[in-house]
């Protein structure tokens, strides 16, 4: 069971990670196996790897001036549904974007080193407009 503070505490660590455009940081938040899908239709990234690889093409080449933040966690079980929004410089368009999105993520009972509840799975549901 994941509490509402522990997953908090992980989305503090991924905006964190977002912001400072950290790979290393974002892979530490998951567990070895975890997927991370972004869009619904596409087939998730599957492993740290796989993470990795994400974060570098779709973040760290592509995404300056980061902001995030959580506007409402919601916890079941294993399970934490979070509301956030974020707006960043994309490169390509050499225009800022706003999201306005949802995370469900699922938990393994496994910290990583500092403390924070590892994700096995991440899924994104996002809306967006250029600004």
């Amino acid at each position: 069971m994941i509490t509402a503070a522990e997953a908090e505490t992980w989305l503090a660590a991924y905006r964190q990670a977002w912001v400072t455009q950290s790979a290393d940081r974002i892979v530490a938040l998951f567990t070895a196996d975890a997927t991370y899908r972004e869009k619904r239709f596409e087939p998730p990234a599957i492993g740290s790897a796989q993470i990795r690889d994400y974060w570098q093409r779709n973040v760290i080449d592509r995404e300056r001036e980061i902001e995030f933040a959580v506007e409402q966690v919601m916890v079941q079980g294993d399970q934490a549904f979070a509301h956030w929004r974020a707006r960043f410089l994309w490169l390509p368009a050499g225009r800022t974007f706003e999201l306005d999105a949802v995370f469900r993520l699922t938990f393994s009972s496994t910290p990583n080193p500092d403390g924070v509840r590892l994700a096995t799975s991440l899924e994104e549901w996002i809306d967006h407009r250029s600004l």
